[in-house]
């Protein structure tokens, strides 16, 4: 093989060792762009990433492309609960990660993708994007089609990550109020149980997880009695670490699910009306 064809051959294999992270059309332009500037993946997928480091950022939903260089990493080995510190700590807003105004949005977002351990990155393109980029993101559900706004029903169960509307997560929030005030726990239990609800109510979807904070702040016995406390009385299902709200505290309210899920039901409009207050 001459030297000219073994350089080819070493280029060619060195680019396809690149490490490579899909993302939406939003974060590609963003990154192209430079607003947005960081991002969190797992850290089983960043072992050989370090400072200078040559990767791709490539679409989710076309075959673009971008070249991206580490200009920083910052291993998080307690997962994205620790992000919002580290990121300030490092002169990081929520800006460089996503368009999301809230923390807990992006971190909730995010953590189905990235479960444990994660590594924070800085990146900056080295080079234009290439391919060719959706002009709007394909809504999808794990592969199940399009999605759309529906009212729960009985034979409409919301799937545990199904967002809830945000006008109708205050409705949620009163209905649990008016059924604690009905069952009229004792003080200790009631105090116990309202800020489980609270944590659990910030994910704004048919499920939620309780924060380190929650434990630090109650403890591991008085979070986990709480919440065996709102299974026993019907305000949560699911077993284990599952924290899913009952369905019959959902009868109603809108949740975006795969169409393919509501069978003959015809969706809400897409932006629906918000509350009157």
């Amino acid at each position: 093989m001459s030297t000219e064809n073994r350089k080819t051959t070493m280029e060619s294999e060195s680019e396809s060792e690149l490490v490579s992270f899909p993302f939406g059309p939003g974060s590609m332009r963003r990154f192209q762009a430079g607003t947005k500037r960081a991002a969190v993946v797992p850290a089983a997928q960043a072992v050989l990433l370090g400072t200078r480091s040559s990767l791709v950022a490539r679409s989710s939903f076309g075959d673009a492309r971008l070249p991206l260089q580490v200009i920083a990493r910052h291993d998080l080995p307690a997962g994205l609960d620790g992000l919002p510190k580290q990121a300030e700590a490092v002169g990081l807003t929520l800006a460089d990660f996503t368009s999301e105004t809230q923390w807990s949005s992006y971190i909730e977002m995010t953590r189905e993708n990235v479960p444990g351990a994660a590594v924070l990155l800085v990146m900056e393109p080295t080079g234009p994007m290439t391919g060719t980029l959706y002009n709007k993101k394909k809504k999808t559900w794990g592969g199940l089609g399009a999605l759309a706004w529906y009212r729960v029903d009985l034979e409409l169960l919301a799937p545990p990550a199904a967002p809830i509307y945000s006008a109708d997560q205050e409705t949620l929030a009163a209905r649990i109020t008016t059924v604690l005030d009905h069952l009229a726990p004792a003080a200790e239990t009631r105090e116990a149980a309202e800020a489980v609800v609270e944590v659990l109510l910030q994910s704004g979807r048919a499920h939620g997880k309780i924060t380190p904070e929650l434990t630090a702040a109650l403890g591991h016995t008085r979070v986990n009695a709480a919440v065996d406390w709102l299974r026993r009385n019907k305000l949560l299902v699911g077993l284990a670490r599952e924290r899913v709200w009952s369905p019959r505290l959902l009868v109603g309210l809108r949740v975006r699910i795969p169409v393919s899920q509501a069978g003959d039901r015809t969706p809400e409009p897409d932006r629906p009306p918000p509350a009157r207050r």
